[in-house]
């Protein structure tokens, strides 16, 4: 009976899952249709086969199963009409990139469109509808049949097939073709890897637009203030309140790297963090450089951080110091005053940034310092101040990347060492670029 109870419930979860396609991403305007039915899409929706997912102007979704994902570029409809074994994608306008896993002998993957067709089997593409007369079908990994009525033929990896009335014509793609193909469609990265994608990617090219790139080898980091460099913008937090975050890199002397983020309030709020990082090589003037440094061409040897915070009738101040000299044997000291005076160091136990609970949308860590205790608490707020819960594996497209920012709250503070703390803790707000080697020294 129990065996045949488990069939039964088998069976039932997949005719239900199999009438449903997720949505995995959403960034604007998007909706999709059912009899003339209009609904608004969010991330985690599930909607129904034959529904039109429709994106508007400057908005960009990710739809798809176990089996597929389809990113789907601005003015773009598409819609799934069936699942396994047999999946078929109507797709009308605009641009995909489409992820096929590989599929089991017998099932196939079809996209078509009002006048061709592309099939496949585990593969990865992206299929451009420029105009009625102009279809374009770059196959990067895999192969894909494409053609219509009158003409069929496999394109390779690394090979892009342009059809029109005249036929179809298959050439190698380069790399300039490649970057026009996958404009403004959604970029992902995946949460765990964030650490790597700014100090690589983001941030280096935040700091060379904010140089120019006629002038991004000059000594702009140096003991010079003119020199420092400076980077902030305007966000909101999750209460609605308008906060203004800047943040300054500067090489204080050959071996010195600082790094200060000031979140300020119009009520008065004001939380200042500084990072200093000592290092053993001296530090290039360079932004090349600096990034390499950061990313750990250099030993760093000691690490100080200091964070004054100024709330109301609250004075707060917290200094973690590390001396990563011997690494078989690393001293990470904490200590927290209720006013401007120097905090006395102690040493301090603290485990890794991560999720505990699935249910948590931030991500946490412990401090212990004796008997007391206090928690780190990371949230992402969206551009309006919303939280974007956090979960394992989870995806951010580069776009929500560009506009997001971290909140930071060291929670739980009112019995630290027997002080009068502010019971709302220490927090502050982090950009995505400079800001986020912040979060990398705090918590690695």
């Amino acid at each position: 009976m129990k065996k045949f109870l488990f069939s039964l419930f088998f069976i039932l979860s997949i005719n239900v899952f199999a009438n449903e396609v997720k949505i995995l991403f959403v960034i604007g305007d998007v909706k999709y249709y059912v009899d003339n039915n209009v609904f608004i899409v969010k991330t985690g929706d599930l909607i129904p086969l034959n529904a039109v997912v429709e994106t508007g102007n400057k908005s960009v979704a990710i739809i798809g199963s176990d089996e597929f994902s389809i990113k789907l570029s601005s003015n773009t409809r598409v819609s799934v009409l069936s699942l396994l074994p047999n999946i078929n994608v109507d797709f009308s306008n605009g641009k995909i990139w489409v992820k096929v896993n590989k599929l089991l002998s017998g099932n196939t993957f079809m996209v078509k469109t009002p006048t061709s067709n592309a099939g496949v089997r585990g593969t990865e593409f992206i299929y451009d509808i420029e105009d009625s007369d102009s279809h374009k079908l770059y196959v990067l990994e895999g192969s894909v049949y494409f053609g219509n009525k009158s003409v069929e033929r496999l394109i390779e990896k690394g090979k892009v097939g342009i059809l029109k009335k005249s036929g179809l014509d298959i050439r190698d793609f380069s790399t300039e073709d490649l970057v026009l193909a996958k404009s403004n469609l959604p970029s992902i990265i995946r949460f765990k890897d964030l650490k790597s994608y700014f100090e690589k990617n983001f941030l280096r090219k935040s700091l060379y637009k904010s140089i120019g790139f006629a002038n991004r080898d000059r000594f702009f980091i140096g003991e010079n203030r003119k020199t420092d460099f400076i980077t902030g913008r305007t966000v909101t937090d999750e209460e609605g309140n308008v906060v203004r975050v800047s943040q300054t890199l500067r090489k204080l002397s050959d071996n010195t790297l600082q790094i200060v983020n000031i979140t300020k309030k119009n009520n008065g709020f004001l939380n200042v963090l500084e990072y200093r990082g000592i290092y053993e090589d001296v530090i290039p003037t360079n932004i090349d450089g600096v990034m390499d440094i950061i990313s750990g061409s250099s030993k760093e040897r000691e690490r100080i951080i200091n964070i004054i915070q100024i709330d109301g009738i609250y004075t707060t101040r917290m200094k973690i110091y590390e001396d990563k000299s011997n690494p078989m044997a690393k001293v990470v000291q904490m200590g927290i005053s209720n006013n401007l005076s120097e905090p006395s160091l102690s040493s301090v136990d603290y485990t890794k940034l991560k999720q505990v609970n699935e249910t948590d949308p931030y991500l946490s860590a412990n401090y212990t310092l004796g008997a007391s205790s206090l928690v780190l608490k990371v949230y992402l707020l969206k551009e309006d101040g919303s939280i974007v819960p956090v979960y394992k594996d989870m995806e951010l497209s580069s776009d929500f990347l560009m506009s997001m920012s971290f909140k930071f709250i060291f929670d739980d503070m009112t019995q630290i060492g027997g002080l009068i703390t502010n019971p709302s803790g220490i927090y502050f707000h982090v950009l995505p670029d400079i800001g986020f080697m912040i979060i990398n020294e705090l918590v690695k």
